[in-house]
């Protein structure tokens, strides 16, 4: 019997599939439920409930302490932040994450933040449930009616757009349709 490179081909095809099958990374910020969305007050974040934290990307953890952890993105000029009373990170400073990875946990509330690293090192904040659709991820694997836990189609309110938060840039690695538009 011949082996050809067809063969070898669909057999490492195959076996990928089913390693992607039983393997599953986390997905999602948290294991708490979503509490509040972005733009009350003009807030850029989103308000998890208590659980565990995972990573949203790869990348280098860029400050940890007690009710905070923030994570620079390895793959794309963002900074995603943690913070709240009860946030406990199970990782140190200069730390290398990978996406699905878990971060520590929350006892309690906290807020999730994305932002955008400008030239210069200047800061502007994403719509963080857009940013997070846009890439295959969620807030939470909790069901919540709240307008940012939707999924992969999400309609922002006008008034978020109205506070200086952007939507995020389409995501040139999904594969899904994605939608995340103003009302």
């Amino acid at each position: 019997m011949t082996i050809t490179w067809p063969t070898i081909l669909w057999g490492a095809a195959g076996a990928a599939a089913l390693v992607r099958a039983f393997w599953h990374p986390a997905r999602h910020v948290t294991t708490g439920a979503p509490l509040g969305c972005p733009g009350v007050a003009c807030d850029p974040s989103v308000t998890l409930g208590p659980g565990a934290l995972f990573a949203v990307t790869s990348g280098r953890v860029y400050a940890a302490a007690p009710g905070m952890l923030q994570v620079a993105s390895s793959v794309e000029p963002v900074l995603v932040t943690y913070q709240g009373s009860g946030v406990q990170p199970a990782v140190s400073v200069g730390a290398s994450v990978r996406l699905g990875q878990a971060l520590g946990g929350s006892s309690g509330p906290f807020s999730f933040a994305v932002q955008q690293v400008q030239p210069g090192g200047k800061l502007s904040a994403i719509e963080p449930a857009s940013w997070l659709a846009a890439r295959g991820l969620k807030l939470s694997p909790a069901a919540s009616p709240l307008w940012c836990a939707q999924g992969r189609k999400i309609l922002v309110p006008r008034a978020v757009a109205s506070c200086g938060l952007r939507l995020p840039d389409p995501s040139s690695v999904m594969l899904l349709p994605v939608s995340t538009t103003t009302e």
